[in-house]
């Protein structure tokens, strides 16, 4: 195994924890409701 495709499986294991995040779905609600105003 390379080291760069381990970084790049740390990076997607990252993201999958940042959009099952809470924080993330409340700031997407809110960006979504400044771009519907």
């Amino acid at each position: 195994r390379s080291a760069s495709s381990s970084v790049a499986v740390d990076k997607f294991r990252h993201v999958k924890n940042y959009f099952k995040d809470a924080r993330f779905w409340s700031n997407l609600e809110q960006v979504v409701g400044f771009l519907d105003s």
